[in-house]
């Protein structure tokens, strides 16, 4: 049973990180006996606001990268105290509020930096005095928001951002707490699946890219290793990449999937994953032991996530449909030998998607 009875988590809707992280917390904290609400204040939002900020992030995401780049270097000068009191997002503010007065929870856990913001004002105004802490979404390119609120705990991902954090920013250690990624405990199971082959090669693929484009990488794909059988995470795409992708999928050798519920039950069947380095697919990767094939990052924080994703040794960079072939064509040479690197070293980094089990130890030792 946790000394702490009653966790009020906060998560947004801009990408599946911050939700992803929510989710494994709640699961570690119900495991040990804890009362939780997972609540997304920005929902309070009846201005519209909210609604069109999520259409742009999937604008950004499919079709315009080069816009979320821009929007992402604003981040560094935003002063993201003030936003907290702005109309749009004043009833966010107040819908925590309300929270933290009907719920009364003993901590509160937030994986989207403006939450904090307003936790600081809320202090200010003597409304809350609960401890609050802030959970880090992705790795290495962490922006300022992140971290200029007054929380006592900042947990990142992994060693590296740690150490930058501190030496950008001067933080104390007792504040900067590598705990890795909370990844839910079901991607957690190592399943010897056998090594991949020509003849033998389970493919997950996230189509983050453009229509064309994964077409493209798709046939590509089949060309080259006709016995591959490939599950691809189509979202809202499906019907459109039926159409395209019809007779891969009549024959069997193709799954197309709107939603990505089974996640962790296609991770435990696939050989390698091709898709963009979102902090919650990279982790549950880690988590699988599934090598990555990146085709795709986001501007800002998914760069990071990539960077380290090379760092760590356990997945590569294919820009383009000749690049992608050439690298998996690679993995399999010598028996899989440079797959088998791959797949050793995540599970020698196994620490870095047991965050939620490290949140937990660290807020109960500090707060009971």
């Amino acid at each position: 049973m946790s000394a702490i009875s009653k966790v009020l988590i906060l998560t947004v809707a801009y990408g599946q990180g911050h939700i992803s992280a929510a989710a494994g917390i709640a699961e570690e904290y119900i495991s040990r006996g804890s009362k939780v609400m997972v609540a997304d204040p920005c929902d309070a939002d009846s201005t519209g606001f909210y609604t069109l900020s999520k259409a742009y992030y999937r604008l950004c995401v499919r079709r315009a990268p080069w816009l979320w780049a821009m929007a992402y270097a604003q981040t560094d000068t935003a002063d993201w105290r003030s936003k907290v009191t702005w109309p749009i997002i004043r009833t966010a503010t107040n819908r925590l509020a309300d929270l933290l007065i009907s719920w009364r929870p003993d901590v509160v856990i937030c994986t989207y930096p403006l939450y904090a913001y307003m936790m600081d004002h809320l202090s200010e105004l003597r409304i809350s005095d609960v401890p609050y802490a802030v959970v880090v979404t992705d790795s290495l390119e962490i922006s300022r928001p992140w971290v200029k609120s007054r929380t006592n705990f900042l947990f990142v991902p992994d060693g590296y951002s740690a150490s930058m954090l501190r030496e950008r920013y001067g933080l104390p250690d007792s504040v900067v707490i590598e705990s890795g990624f909370p990844v839910r405990k079901a991607f957690q199971q190592f399943v010897d699946k056998g090594e991949p082959s020509m003849s033998q090669l389970n493919i997950l693929y996230g189509a983050y890219l453009s229509t064309e484009a994964t077409v493209r990488q798709i046939r590509s794909l089949f060309e080259v290793f006709p016995q591959a059988e490939i599950v691809l995470l189509a979202g809202d795409r499906c019907a459109k990449l039926f159409k395209r992708l019809y007779p891969y999928v009549m024959n069997g050798s193709l799954t197309l999937l709107s939603s990505s519920e089974q996640m962790p039950a296609l991770f435990s069947k696939a050989h390698l994953y091709i898709g963009k380095t979102g902090a919650a697919t990279m982790f549950e990767a880690y988590a699988s032991c599934v090598p990555v094939i990146a085709n795709y990052a986001l501007p800002g924080q998914e760069q990071g996530n990539l960077r380290l994703m090379l760092r760590d040794g356990v997945g590569c960079w294919a820009g383009s449909p000749g690049s992608l072939i050439s690298s998996i064509q690679e993995l399999l040479q010598n028996n899989a030998a440079k797959w088998k690197v791959f797949r050793s070293n995540m599970r020698s980094l196994s620490h870095r998607t047991r965050g939620a089990a490290c949140i937990a130890n660290v807020l109960e030792e500090r707060l009971s």
